[in-house]
C-alpha cells in the first residue's frame, strides 16, 4: 500500500508492515460536535492505493491477471469540448449546480489543452468558433458565458450531439486529442427524438472514436440513452443524483478523466503461451491518472512458472514500449495469516475468479451496447454459459444469489435478465434498510 497521511486527523492509522495496515475510528462525542453539528453523519469511506511494479501480473493455476498503472509524469494535451443541456428542465436548483461544477472544471483546465462549450436547448449554439487555449483571459471569458446562459426552449440531442462531433472532427489537433464531455437532464424532444436513430447519428459522425463522457442528471434524464451513448463511443455514462452535493458529482467525475497519461495502449502477450480467445479487453483508448487498467487471461499451459509481454502506448514524449515480466507467486505465503485463504485449493483459483469475473462483466457491457438484438442474444447466452460451466463445478462464486440453488438455465437466464436491468438503470437491487455509520 502506498504511504500517505490521514485526510482525516482523527482516524489512527498503524502500518505494522508494508503489506498491512490498520485504521481506528472512534471520535468522542465531544470530538464529534466540534467536527460536525449533529454528530456523525454519514458514511466512513476508506481511500487506497497499492505499490504497483512494472510485471505482467499474477499467474496462478494457469490464469493470470494483469494489473497496470504506470507512473507518467507529464499529462497529454487534450481538446475539450462541453455539450452543457440549457432546456427548460434545467430551471432553477440544476442550472446553479451545473454552473458551480462548471466554474471548478474550468478553473481545473491543464496548460496546453484547448477547450470550447457548446450549450443546447431547441438549438445547438457553440461559444466560439474554434477551439480555446487554455489561459487566464480565456477562462475568464468561459466563467463570464457560464454565468450567463439561463434555460430555455426543448432538448434537441441529436443536434448538439453531431454538431459538436463535426466541431471535434475539424478542429482537434490531432485523432486521438479530443473528448466530448455531454450532459443532459432530459429525453430528446426537438428535432430526431428516436433515440435508435440518435445513436446511430452520433456513431456516424464520430469519425475520430472521440471518447464521450456522458452525464444523466437527475431522475428525468434518459439514462439507458445517455448511458449507450458513452459504451458505444469509446467512454462511459454516468447518472448524476439531484441532492445537495451534485456539483460535486460532476465535478469529480470529470477530475477523472480530465488528466490524460497515455494514449493508444495496446497489451500485446505471445500466442504461442497465452489462449488469446480468453483475453479480456487488452486496448484502451486512454489511460487516466488514478485510474488502472486490468487483463486477464488464460494459458496454454497450466505449469508455465512466468510470463513476458509488452506494453505498446504513445506518451506525450513519443511511443512508449515496455517488456514486462512475471513470475508465479508464492501467494500461500502471502495470506498465512488471513482467515479463509489458507486453503491452497482457494489461493490457486483466486486469479481464475478475476478472469471470470471480469469475462462475465465485459459481456454484459457489450451486450447493453449492442445495437443488434441477434447480437444482443448471443452475448447473453454466452454470458449465460460461461457463468453455467463454472457455477456447476462449484469454481466461483460471484453470483450471489445462484449460490446454494439447483443451477438450471431458466434461473441463470432470468439472473442476467435482471442484471442487465441493473446494468440498464444503474439501480442496485433493493436492499434493507440500514443505518449510516
Amino acid at each position: 500500500m502506498e504511504e500517505s497521511l490521514s485526510s482525516n486527523d482523527l482516524a489512527q492509522v498503524q502500518r505494522p508492515d508494508s503489506k498491512s495496515a490498520y485504521i481506528q475510528f472512534h471520535p468522542s462525542l465531544d470530538e464529534q460536535l466540534v467536527r460536525w453539528a449533529e454528530g456523525i453523519s454519514g458514511l466512513f469511506t476508506l481511500e487506497y492505493d497499492l505499490n504497483r511494479g512494472y510485471d505482467a501480473g499474477d499467474i496462478s493455476n494457469g490464469y493470470f491477471v494483469h494489473f497496470f498503472a504506470p507512473n507518467v509524469s507529464q499529462p497529454i494535451p487534450r481538446d475539450v469540448l462541453f455539450i452543457l443541456d440549457t432546456s427548460t428542465s434545467m430551471s432553477n436548483t440544476k442550472m446553479d449546480q451545473m454552473k458551480e461544477a462548471m466554474k471548478a472544471i474550468l478553473d481545473d483546465l491543464q496548460e496546453g489543452d484547448t477547450f470550447n462549450i457548446q450549450e443546447f436547448n431547441s438549438k445547438a449554439k457553440m461559444w466560439k468558433d474554434t477551439l480555446q487555449p487554455v489561459n487566464r483571459e480565456t477562462i475568464r471569458q468561459a466563467l463570464q458565458y457560464i454565468h450567463k446562459i439561463y434555460p430555455t426552449g426543448w432538448i434537441n440531442m441529436n443536434q448538439a450531439l453531431t454538431q459538436g462531433l463535426d466541431f471535434l472532427n475539424n478542429n482537434a489537433r490531432h485523432p486521438d486529442s479530443g473528448l466530448l464531455f455531454f450532459l443532459t437532464d432530459g429525453k430528446a424532444t426537438k428535432g430526431e427524438v428516436d433515440t435508435g436513430r440518435i445513436l446511430q447519428n452520433v456513431m456516424t459522425k464520430n469519425k475520430m472514436e472521440t471518447p464521450i463522457y456522458s452525464l444523466a442528471f437527475g431522475r428525468g434524464a434518459d439514462w439507458e440513452f445517455v448511458k449507450k451513448v458513452g459504451v458505444q463511443n469509446n467512454g462511459l455514462g454516468k447518472r448524476i443524483y439531484e441532492d445537495s452535493d451534485a456539483e460535486l458529482q460532476i465535478g469529480d467525475f470529470y477530475k477523472e478523466i480530465s488528466t490524460t497519461l497515455l494514449e493508444g495502449i495496446n497489451f500485446l502477450y505471445p500466442e504461442d503461451l497465452v489462449d488469446t480467445d480468453s483475453l479480456t479487453k487488452y486496448s484502451f483508448k486512454n489511460f487516466f491518472e488514478g485510474s488502472e487498467m486490468i487483463i486477464a487471461g488464460k494459458l496454454d499451459d497450466i505449469t508455465l512458472q512466468s510470463l513476458t509481454m509488452n506494453v505498446l502506448a504513445n506518451a506525450v514524449e513519443g511511443p512508449v514500449d515496455l517488456q514486462l515480466h512475471s513470475d508465479v507467486p508464492d501467494l500461500q505465503s502471502q495470506f498465512r495469516d488471513m482467515t479463509g485463504l489458507t486453503d491452497p485449493q482457494n489461493l490457486a483459483k483466486i486469479t481464475e475468479r478475476m478472469w471470470a469475473y471480469l469475462t462475465i462483466k465485459e459481456i454484459l457491457e457489450k451486450q447493453f451496447g449492442e445495437k443488434d438484438r441477434v447480437q444482443k442474444e448471443l452475448l447473453k447466452q454466452k454470458a449465460i454459459e460461461l457463468s453455467l460451466k463454472v457455477l456447476t463445478i462449484h469454481r466461483y462464486n460471484y453470483v450471489p444469489i445462484i449460490n446454494g440453488l439447483l443451477v438450471t438455465k431458466i434461473r441463470l437466464d432470468k439472473y442476467f435478465s435482471n442484471l442487465v436491468n441493473v446494468l440498464k438503470y444503474n439501480t442496485p437491487p433493493p436492499k434493507k434498510k440500514t443505518r449510516d455509520f
